[in-house]
C-alpha cells in the first residue's frame, strides 16, 4: 500500500557470524560514526598509514554522502557537523588537517567538496562560522592541488560563500597592506648631483678683427714708395752704364 512516506531501512550486522543483528539504518550509520570514522584510535591508525590512510578519510564523506543522497531520513546533521569538527578544526588536535594537507591534499579537497555539496543542496544547514572555515579550507585545497575532477557547481558555490562571507585570511592579508598605506613616508631628499671639476667649454661668438689703424697704414704706403724708388733708381744706373760701355 502506498503511504507517500519513505519505507523503513534495516541493516544486519554480519561481522560475527555467530551472532547476526538487525538494526536501523539511521542506528547502524550513527553507531558507525560515533564507534569508527570519528573515533580517535581510527584516526590516529589512519595517520599511520600516511597516503592510503587519506582515502579512507575520503571513503567516510563518500559513504556518507551515499547514505545522505538515497536515504536522507538516516544522516543526521550532527554527522556532517562531526565530520567538519574533526577534520576540519582537529578537534582531537591530533594534527589531523596537517596530516591530510601534506599527505594528500587532493582527497582532502574531495572530502571537503563532499561537505560542502550537502551545505550546497540544503542537507546540512551549518552555522555562518562553519561554513565560512569550510569554505576558506576548500578554495585553499583547490588552489593548492588545481584539482581537475571536481564538482563545478561547488566551485560556483563556494565562490558565491566567499563574495558573501571573506575568508579571514583575505581579511588579514588586507590589514597589513591598510598599514602600510596608513604610514607615512619620509619625503624622499633630493639625491646631491656630482660636482664636476675641470674646464667648461663654451660656445663664444666669433669677433671682428680690428680695423688696421690710419697711421699704421700711412707706414705701410711709404715703405711701399720708397721700395718702388730704390728700385728705379737701380734700373736707371744700370741703364747708364750699358750706354757708357
Amino acid at each position: 500500500q502506498l503511504t507517500g512516506k519513505d519505507p523503513a531501512l534495516y541493516v544486519q550486522n554480519l561481522r560475527d557470524t555467530t551472532e547476526v543483528t538487525t538494526e536501523s539504518a539511521s542506528s547502524a550509520i550513527a553507531k558507525e560514526m560515533q564507534t569508527r570514522y570519528l573515533h580517535p584510535q581510527w584516526i590516529t591508525a589512519q595517520k599511520a598509514e600516511g597516503y592510503s590512510g587519506t582515502l579512507q578519510v575520503l571513503k567516510t564523506a563518500q559513504f556518507l554522502w551515499g547514505w545522505q543522497v538515497t536515504a536522507p531520513q538516516t544522516v543526521r546533521q550532527d554527522h556532517w557537523q562531526s565530520l567538519h569538527n574533526v577534520y576540519v578544526r582537529d578537534q582531537y588536535k591530533l594534527g589531523t588537517r596537517e596530516w591530510l594537507e601534506g599527505s594528500n591534499r587532493a582527497a582532502f579537497a574531495q572530502t571537503l567538496e563532499r561537505m560542502l555539496d550537502a551545505v550546497r543542496l540544503n542537507y546540512w544547514q551549518p552555522d555562518d562560522a562553519t561554513k565560512r572555515e569550510l569554505t576558506q579550507a576548500y578554495n585553499e585545497s583547490m588552489k593548492a592541488t588545481g584539482l581537475r575532477e571536481s564538482n563545478k557547481a561547488v566551485q560556483r558555490f563556494a565562490a558565491a560563500q566567499s563574495s558573501l562571507n571573506p575568508s579571514s585570511s583575505q581579511s588579514a592579508a588586507a590589514k597589513p597592506a591598510q598599514q602600510a598605506q596608513a604610514i607615512p613616508t619620509k619625503e624622499a631628499k633630493p639625491e646631491l648631483q656630482e660636482i664636476i671639476k675641470g674646464l667648461k667649454l663654451e660656445l663664444q661668438e666669433s669677433q671682428p678683427k680690428p680695423a688696421m689703424s690710419v697711421v699704421n697704414s700711412l707706414a705701410a704706403l711709404w715703405v711701399v714708395a720708397l721700395l718702388l724708388g730704390l728700385g728705379a733708381w737701380q734700373q736707371s744706373r744700370r741703364w747708364r752704364q750699358i750706354k757708357l760701355a
